[in-house]
């Protein structure tokens, strides 16, 4: 889940950063990001907020809520030493995407695009004749568009 985050950010880093002040803050923990850690950090990076990521997993907004404020917005604080500041812990999943970026961890911008030419778009439609009726002269035909990720766009393409 939140996989396009591969794309456009690179994780392995922006991991190892997390999980190097994950140490430091619960220095008892397991080592390195555990995968629900993972997986909202790619949600954020993404640009979804805590209840779009508990409506992808089928969870509690309230828990997903709870669970970054203890987690990834403690290491957050952290790396950016805002630990003392005031600022409310919601603030962060705005800052989390705009600090990776600006720490150099974004590969690609969600607002370049390309552009498929016609014969690029044909190896990834399939056109599959679902039934043909020689008497009425009629063909059904099912179209199946599978896109690779670079391009891709930020919000999904409603089907």
């Amino acid at each position: 889940m939140f996989s396009e985050a591969q794309y456009y950010w690179d994780l392995e880093k922006i991991y190892e950063r997390f999980a190097k002040v994950k140490q430091e803050v619960a220095p008892n923990s397991r080592k390195g990001l555990n995968p629900t850690e993972k997986l909202y950090l790619r949600g954020l990076l993404c640009g979804h907020t805590p209840t779009e990521i508990a409506k992808n997993l089928v969870k509690s907004p309230k828990g997903v809520e709870v669970y970054l404020c203890k987690t990834l917005y403690r290491y957050f604080k952290k790396i950016t030493n805002m630990a003392d500041s005031p600022e409310q812990n919601t603030g962060n999943r705005h800052s989390i995407p705009h600090w990776s970026e600006t720490e150099g961890y974004r590969l690609r911008s969600f607002s370049q695009s390309q552009t498929a030419t016609e014969q690029e778009l044909e190896q990834f439609v399939k056109l599959t004749i679902m039934n043909f009726n020689q008497n009425s002269g009629t063909i059904d035909i099912k179209v199946s568009i599978e896109l690779p990720p670079e391009w891709r766009q930020k919000n999904k393409v409603q089907s």
